[in-house]
């Protein structure tokens, strides 16, 4: 195979009467440039002057006195015409909401300029449409498509919007022009058309042969025109699709040919008949390593290997692909900068100074700065502040909590920015001189600096003080349009380019990843504010110019190829695909009779269920078992019963009795939850402040007898209430720190004052009665037979009452439990979803009680369930018989045995219910 381009270097070279010295080649990209170079040294026969080799962009630029604006510049000149030329009526946008809008404009006005259209016949006042007589510059079809836009199908307010929008294009066009003309700036299209105008192009050149050209604009064929007999034209257009008249590939073909024919006559070839092999893989990342494969498989890759990523998000995962046997690579697209970790930052960063308020920022905001790993791989001591917020669970964090002169990074972060762009490029700036990041993550460092930097020259240039959510929206859609560009050696080694990148070149081996319909080709339009009728009969580019131009550069890049690797995303719901090959694959199948050969890799994943796990309670755990038993029942000192023993609680048992696993996981193993800052409180937390608050209310009562004049006078005491709740909070959810109650907790402190009102007036019905403790720690000491030992059990009890001579053990439940239950043994059956947990705490609550006081024959368990007791019929007694307690004493010991056999082990629940809220689900993969 050879190239194109070095057929045509071979042409010029070997064809008498040119001095190839004198001539200029212009090309569509400046990487065909290049390859053109090479291929004009490797067939030199002699030594000469090379030619001089441009971009069609850079031709164009030679002959102008503008220089052309980058898009920042233009987007913010435009603005400034938007403001000056809109009615007084309207008010402007403000400049993130016009960012939109300005980019469609300046994509239209672009267009407008290299189409060569008539401005002021296409932005025609919609008014003047009404005399039609008088718009005979407009042809017939013009006027009836002008004509539909005041009778589109939109509702009225959209056509009056577009109408009104409509009717200051033409000064908006002309306005932006003249300040632009007067900077002797220019945008693409604007530049190309006043070259055009000029009567001649006086060129040093004795010929200018451009190459590899397809779909012309109106302005490139008129600089063509404008160059006459210097000018000389050679089209690639071989393969048979290109021919065929039918294909959209053919579609700028004869018009090319016929109006810009070639002086010489390339050579007569015979093109080859390629491998195509097309392989179906439902993963993005699956296609990159699928890339890696076919790479590793080949016995050389050279500068005739390229891989084409139809989306550049791809271009990472690929890098990282490329097997280590291949030393060169060239890399010639961007990567686009909102992808890395760099805009995250900086978004992160502006939110923080968003959220700040009385010198205090939002933890979310915090969390996400220091979490970030440019942050953290720069400042080791990042982890301890984490630690501490959440910890100390600080919803609100001190400014002066955060800045540290000794650590500069803080500083620089935690500061009050007074300018927004200042304080983002001071931070870059620093990862910049600091950052020990790979090369790739220093390069999207640079790139955001520069960009940055450039973002607030022109802030300053046009006086425009930005509100913090606008630099933000800024950021977001600017940097969105930014693709960083790698560089590598251009003339050797594996080539990864986009498609457009491969204008002009011709590989023997091709690998093209993405080529799914609606990717390959794109099936998006380009956003426009001209209808697309009006765009038709314009000449303007639309659907149908894509379409071609996308077939063309698919079709000319296989016409040389040896081997054709065409990969594509099978998922249908993958992003931007249908989960269908490319249009192209069938029209080579069924069009022009290709063999293709067809591959679909599925991965089998199977969506097994987790494996159960069991504990078996080898010799370690038999030892920390062994700790819940001792030889007798005299209480120890609180140092031997940390450093030697083990207790049951009532919720331990809960514990295990819901599932033996967590059990094993929270108190053998003694694995934690783990820590997080909560601004919606937990139910947990919720019931330890409400439990602390009815603890407050009758500290000061314990021993003394309890009316209903007492109670009423609490329950008006809103004052003495909202104390009582505000130092619950302080020491349950505040972590020991004086805070004000505010936001959601403050709705959470409603509920919890009106619960405790529903819990004095009910006891109004029992008063008097005299409170004789609350949350007191009770322990008792049960003696099991068949180990010849005693296990202690202990629990807080929320509170006991001695009413009307009978002891009340009374608990509080904020959550959904219930006070039925079926039977004692019920209490103890691990796989009944139903089993009721709130009762066998209440026994195990009065079974403590009565070690204390074996004397206390009138006893009673009541919990006080805070849902219901708002139900007048509601009552709180447990109902139980001396048997009961009885039996229930001897299947708790039953319990503890069966906890305690060696030879039982630590179980999964058979209850998946019990798995959804469980800590350690994350664990076990149940839940």
């Amino acid at each position: 195979m050879k190239p194109f381009l070095q057929q045509i270097a071979e042409l010029f070279l070997n064809t008498s009467g040119y001095n190839i010295s004198e001539c200029c080649f212009v090309f569509p990209n400046r990487r065909a440039g290049l390859f053109f170079q090479k291929y004009l040294t490797e067939n030199a026969k002699r030594t000469m002057l090379a030619p001089k080799i441009q971009t069609i962009a850079d031709f164009f630029a030679s002959y102008s006195t503008l220089k052309q604006e980058d898009k920042f510049g233009l987007l913010f000149r435009l603005y400034d015409a938007y403001k000056q030329v809109l009615p007084h009526n309207i008010a402007p946008e403000p400049f993130d909401d016009f960012i939109y809008f300005g980019e469609m404009i300046l994509s239209d006005f672009n267009d407008v300029d290299n189409y060569m259209v008539n401005a002021e016949q296409l932005y025609t006042n919609i008014k003047d449409l009404k005399n039609l007589d008088n718009l005979d510059y407009l042809t017939s079809e013009q006027k009836e498509v002008l004509t539909s836009l005041l009778e589109f199908k939109e509702d009225k307010k959209n056509r009056a919007k577009f109408i009104e929008t409509w009717n200051w294009m033409l000064p908006l066009y002309n306005k932006f022009r003249e300040i632009l003309f007067e900077h002797s700036l220019a945008y693409d299209g604007m530049l190309h058309r006043e070259v055009i105008k000029q009567e001649r192009l006086d060129t040093e050149y004795s010929k200018i042969i451009f190459v590899g050209f397809n779909a012309l604009n109106e302005a490139e064929k008129a600089l063509f025109k404008l160059l006459g007999t210097k000018a000389d034209f050679y089209w690639d257009y071989k393969s048979t699709p290109i021919l065929d008249k039918a294909n959209m590939a053919h579609f700028f073909m004869e018009e090319n040919i016929s109006q810009f024919p070639s002086k010489l006559k390339l050579p007569e070839e015979t093109l080859p008949e390629p491998t195509i092999k097309c392989i179906g893989i439902p993963s993005g990342v699956g296609q990159t390593k699928e890339v890696g494969r076919i790479l590793s498989a080949m016995d050389s890759v050279s500068i005739n290997t390229a891989v084409v990523l139809s989306d550049e998000q791809l271009l990472l995962p690929t890098i990282y692909s490329i097997p280590d046997c291949i030393e060169n690579v060239n890399i010639t697209m961007g990567y686009p900068i909102n992808h890395t970790p760099i805009q995250q930052l900086l978004e992160d960063c502006l939110l923080l100074q968003k959220n700040l308020q009385n010198e205090t920022f939002y933890f979310k905001n915090v969390l996400a700065v220091l979490n970030h790993p440019y942050i953290l791989r720069n400042s080791p001591q990042i982890s301890n502040i984490i630690n501490n917020i959440v910890k100390e669970n600080k919803i609100r964090i001190d400014v002066s909590e955060l800045l540290n002169d000794d650590i500069e990074i803080y500083t620089l972060l935690f500061k009050k920015a007074d300018n927004f762009i200042s304080y983002l490029q001071d931070i870059i700036d620093y990862l910049a001189n600091k950052d020990n990041a790979d090369a790739w993550s220093h390069e999207f460092i640079i790139q955001a600096s520069l960009n940055l930097k450039r973002i607030g020259i022109l802030l300053n240039e046009w006086r425009l003080d930005l509100q913090i959510g606008t630099i933000l929206h800024i950021i977001h859609q600017i940097f969105g349009k930014i693709s960083i560009a790698f560089k590598g050696e251009p003339l050797g080694g594996l080539q990864i380019m986009g498609m457009l990148e491969t204008r002009c070149l011709d590989f023997d081996n091709l690998i093209i990843t993405s080529f799914n319909e609606g990717i390959f080709p794109k099936t998006e339009t380009a956003t426009s504010f001209i209808p697309y009728n009006l765009r038709r009969v314009f000449n303007l580019p639309t659907t149908e110019h894509q379409d071609a131009i996308f077939a063309y550069h698919f079709y000319r890049l296989i016409q040389r190829a040896s081997s054709v690797y065409l990969i594509y995303d099978t998922r249908s719901e993958s992003l931007g695909s249908t989960g269908e090959e490319s249009r192209y694959i069938k029209q080579l199948k069924y069009l022009y009779n290709v063999n293709i050969q067809e591959h679909i890799i599925q991965y089998q994943v199977q969506v097994n269920k987790p494996k159960s796990i069991c504990i078996e309670k080898n010799q370690d755990i038999q030892e920390i078992l062994k700790k819940y038993l001792r030889s007798n029942s005299e209480p120890k000192t609180k140092e031997e019963e940390k450093n030697n023993y083990l207790s049951f609680s009532a919720s331990s048992l809960n514990d295990y009795l819901k599932c033996p696993l967590s059990f094993y996981y929270s108190h053998i193993l003694n694995i934690k939850e783990q820590d997080e800052v909560t601004e919606t409180m937990e139910g947990n937390q919720f019931g330890q402040i409400f439990h602390k608050a009815m603890e407050l209310i009758y500290t000061d009562n314990i021993n003394r007898e309890v009316n209903e004049t007492t109670l009423n006078m609490w329950i008006k005491d809103e004052v003495k209430l909202r104390q009582i709740v505000q130092e619950s909070f302080n020491e349950c959810y505040f972590k020991g720190k004086s805070t004000k109650i505010t936001g959601m907790n403050h709705l959470i402190e409603e509920v919890i004052i009106r619960y405790i009102k529903q819990i004095l007036i009910y006891d109004k019905k029992k008063s008097p009665f005299t409170p004789l403790a609350g949350e007191e720690l009770y322990e008792g000491y049960i003696y099991i037979n068949e180990l010849h030992s005693f296990a202690r059990i202990y629990g807080y009890i929320d509170r006991i009452d001695d009413c009307k001579m009978t002891k009340q053990i009374c608990d509080y439940k904020t959550g959904s439990d219930k006070l039925k239950y079926d039977s004692v043994e019920s209490l103890f059956d691990k796989d009944n979803k139903d089993r009721n947990k709130a009762v066998l705490q209440i026994y195990i609550y009065i079974w403590l009680y009565l070690q204390k006081h074996t004397n206390d024959k009138n006893l009673s368990g009541h919990i006080y369930l805070l849902k219901e007791l708002h139900n007048k019929d509601f009552s709180t007694e447990i109902q139980y018989t001396p048997n009961d307690l009885k039996e229930f004493v001897e299947k708790l010991k039953d319990c503890i045995i069966e906890i305690l056999n060696p030879d039982i082990p630590f179980s999964q629940t058979t209850q998946e219910s019990n798995c959804k809220y469980c800590c350690y689900s994350h664990i076990c993969h149940k839940g």
